[in-house]
């Protein structure tokens, strides 16, 4: 026996690559997506803001 045959190996079809999405689940994905990095750029612009106000603190403590 050689290494490298294909005996034995039975060949399946690779439904999910040739898939195709409806409207609906593209939209739903972009909201998702959309929704996601809307409440990560909110919680980058909250712990930048308290880091700038906490730096603002110590140096009026100084």
């Amino acid at each position: 026996m050689r290494i490298g045959t294909n005996k034995g190996i039975k060949k399946t079809k690779q439904t999910h690559i040739n898939q195709s999405f409806s409207k609906e689940e593209v939209a739903a994905h972009l909201n998702l997506l959309a929704n996601s990095l809307g409440m990560y750029s909110m919680l980058f612009l909250l712990w930048s803001h308290n880091a700038a106000l906490r730096c603002e603190q110590r140096y009026h403590e100084t």
